[in-house]
Protein backbone atom coordinates (compact mmCIF):
# COMPACT_ATOMS: atom_id res chain seq x y z
CA UNK A 1 0.00 0.00 0.00
CA UNK A 2 1.08 3.39 -0.75
CA UNK A 3 1.48 6.14 1.87
CA UNK A 4 0.47 9.10 0.96
CA UNK A 5 1.51 12.19 2.83
CA UNK A 6 -0.42 15.03 4.09
CA UNK A 7 -0.15 18.72 5.12
CA UNK A 8 0.23 19.17 9.00
CA UNK A 9 -1.97 22.57 8.09
CA UNK A 10 -5.95 22.55 6.98
CA UNK A 11 -9.35 21.30 8.08
CA UNK A 12 -9.76 18.27 10.00
CA UNK A 13 -10.56 15.58 7.83
CA UNK A 14 -13.27 13.93 10.38
CA UNK A 15 -15.63 14.64 13.07
CA UNK A 16 -14.19 14.61 16.52
CA UNK A 17 -17.16 12.07 16.86
CA UNK A 18 -14.98 9.90 14.49
CA UNK A 19 -12.11 10.61 16.79
CA UNK A 20 -14.20 9.64 19.75
CA UNK A 21 -15.47 6.36 18.56
CA UNK A 22 -11.66 5.52 16.98
CA UNK A 23 -9.89 6.35 20.40
CA UNK A 24 -12.22 4.19 22.15
CA UNK A 25 -12.08 1.22 19.63
CA UNK A 26 -8.18 1.25 20.28
CA UNK A 27 -8.71 1.31 24.09
CA UNK A 28 -7.93 4.98 24.99
CA UNK A 29 -8.36 6.11 28.10
CA UNK A 30 -10.78 8.04 29.23
CA UNK A 31 -8.84 11.68 29.31
CA UNK A 32 -8.42 11.38 25.79
CA UNK A 33 -12.03 10.70 24.63
CA UNK A 34 -12.51 14.17 27.00
CA UNK A 35 -9.86 16.07 25.54
CA UNK A 36 -11.14 15.05 22.13
CA UNK A 37 -13.10 18.39 21.42
CA UNK A 38 -10.84 20.54 22.52
CA UNK A 39 -8.40 19.19 19.90
CA UNK A 40 -10.72 20.39 17.66
CA UNK A 41 -11.29 23.40 18.99
CA UNK A 42 -7.82 24.53 19.76
CA UNK A 43 -6.70 23.19 16.05
CA UNK A 44 -9.02 24.47 14.29
CA UNK A 45 -8.09 28.18 15.57
CA UNK A 46 -4.57 28.00 14.86
CA UNK A 47 -4.84 26.17 11.69
CA UNK A 48 -3.36 22.39 12.07
CA UNK A 49 -5.57 19.24 11.07
CA UNK A 50 -7.03 17.96 14.44
CA UNK A 51 -6.57 14.66 13.24
CA UNK A 52 -2.73 14.50 13.01
CA UNK A 53 -2.29 16.11 16.75
CA UNK A 54 -4.92 13.39 17.98
CA UNK A 55 -2.99 10.13 15.94
CA UNK A 56 0.25 11.97 17.59
CA UNK A 57 -0.79 11.35 21.04
CA UNK A 58 -2.24 8.14 20.21
CA UNK A 59 0.98 6.99 18.99
CA UNK A 60 3.03 8.74 21.34
CA UNK A 61 1.76 7.84 24.92
CA UNK A 62 -0.79 4.96 23.86
CA UNK A 63 -3.93 6.52 23.50
CA UNK A 64 -3.07 8.23 26.91
CA UNK A 65 -3.18 5.12 28.98
CA UNK A 66 0.67 5.37 28.91
CA UNK A 67 1.08 1.60 28.56
CA UNK A 68 4.61 1.10 27.55
CA UNK A 69 5.44 4.25 28.18
CA UNK A 70 8.43 6.38 30.08
CA UNK A 71 6.24 8.98 30.97
CA UNK A 72 2.70 8.81 33.10
CA UNK A 73 -0.27 10.94 33.36
CA UNK A 74 1.16 12.60 36.27
CA UNK A 75 2.74 14.57 33.49
CA UNK A 76 -0.34 15.81 31.51
CA UNK A 77 2.15 15.56 28.01
CA UNK A 78 0.04 14.50 25.66
CA UNK A 79 2.78 14.42 23.14
CA UNK A 80 6.57 13.38 25.26
CA UNK A 81 7.07 17.06 25.18
CA UNK A 82 10.67 17.75 26.50
CA UNK A 83 11.70 20.59 28.36
CA UNK A 84 12.74 23.37 26.27
CA UNK A 85 16.67 23.45 27.68
CA UNK A 86 17.01 19.81 26.55
CA UNK A 87 19.08 18.52 23.57
CA UNK A 88 20.39 15.53 23.21
CA UNK A 89 18.94 12.22 22.44
CA UNK A 90 19.85 10.17 25.77
CA UNK A 91 17.21 12.44 27.11
CA UNK A 92 14.23 10.40 24.94
CA UNK A 93 14.60 7.75 27.61
CA UNK A 94 14.43 9.96 30.90
CA UNK A 95 11.04 10.87 32.35
CA UNK A 96 12.62 14.15 34.23
CA UNK A 97 14.19 15.21 30.89
CA UNK A 98 9.76 15.89 29.53
CA UNK A 99 7.35 19.08 30.62
CA UNK A 100 5.24 18.00 33.33
CA UNK A 101 2.14 20.41 32.15
CA UNK A 102 -0.49 22.24 34.87
CA UNK A 103 -3.21 21.11 32.68
CA UNK A 104 -3.83 18.54 29.56
CA UNK A 105 -5.07 21.99 27.79
CA UNK A 106 -1.27 23.59 28.52
CA UNK A 107 -0.20 20.00 26.94
CA UNK A 108 -2.60 20.11 24.09
CA UNK A 109 -1.80 23.47 22.98
CA UNK A 110 1.95 23.19 22.88
CA UNK A 111 1.27 20.18 20.92
CA UNK A 112 -0.69 21.70 18.52
CA UNK A 113 1.54 25.23 18.74
CA UNK A 114 4.74 23.26 17.93
CA UNK A 115 2.83 21.30 14.69
CA UNK A 116 1.98 25.25 13.38
CA UNK A 117 5.51 26.12 13.85
CA UNK A 118 6.74 23.16 11.77
CA UNK A 119 4.00 24.07 9.32
CA UNK A 120 4.64 27.74 9.54
CA UNK A 121 1.50 28.94 9.35
CA UNK A 122 0.99 33.00 10.35
CA UNK A 123 1.55 34.18 13.77
CA UNK A 124 4.25 32.13 14.30
CA UNK A 125 6.87 31.16 16.06
CA UNK A 126 5.34 32.54 19.08
CA UNK A 127 7.75 33.87 22.45
CA UNK A 128 7.59 30.82 25.41
CA UNK A 129 6.21 31.00 28.12
CA UNK A 130 4.39 34.35 27.09
CA UNK A 131 2.63 33.28 24.07
CA UNK A 132 3.09 29.29 24.40
CA UNK A 133 3.20 26.53 26.45
CA UNK A 134 5.62 25.00 23.96
CA UNK A 135 9.24 25.13 25.65
CA UNK A 136 10.06 24.13 22.52
CA UNK A 137 9.34 26.75 20.33
CA UNK A 138 12.46 27.19 18.52
CA UNK A 139 12.84 29.68 15.36
CA UNK A 140 14.66 27.39 13.42
CA UNK A 141 11.81 25.05 13.37
CA UNK A 142 9.72 27.21 11.51
CA UNK A 143 8.44 26.18 8.02
CA UNK A 144 10.99 23.04 8.11
CA UNK A 145 7.92 20.78 7.96
CA UNK A 146 4.90 21.15 6.20
CA UNK A 147 3.86 17.34 5.69
CA UNK A 148 4.04 14.53 8.14
CA UNK A 149 6.80 13.08 5.92
CA UNK A 150 8.96 16.01 6.20
CA UNK A 151 8.08 16.82 9.91
CA UNK A 152 8.75 13.12 11.12
CA UNK A 153 12.58 13.05 10.61
CA UNK A 154 12.88 16.51 12.75
CA UNK A 155 10.76 14.76 15.18
CA UNK A 156 11.68 11.64 15.18
CA UNK A 157 11.59 9.10 12.08
CA UNK A 158 10.54 8.60 8.64
CA UNK A 159 9.00 5.34 9.58
CA UNK A 160 7.08 7.62 12.63
CA UNK A 161 5.20 9.43 10.19
CA UNK A 162 4.54 6.96 8.37
CA UNK A 163 2.72 5.17 11.64
CA UNK A 164 0.95 8.40 12.00
CA UNK A 165 -0.24 8.39 8.64
CA UNK A 166 -1.74 5.18 9.07
CA UNK A 167 -3.49 6.33 12.22
CA UNK A 168 -4.82 9.31 10.33
CA UNK A 169 -6.20 6.75 7.79
CA UNK A 170 -7.65 4.30 10.38
CA UNK A 171 -9.29 7.15 12.34
CA UNK A 172 -10.74 8.48 9.08
CA UNK A 173 -12.09 5.82 7.89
Amino acid sequence: MMIKDRPLAGKPTATVEQAIQWAKSNGAADIMLELAPFYWQYAEKVGINPVFSYCQTAYEEAFLTYKGCLLDASYKNTAGIKKGDVSDTASDRIAECHMRFASWEDSVKAQIDHAALYAGLEGYPKKYPDETTDPRHFTWCFGIGKTVLTWAPHYSTHAYGETLLKMMDALEN
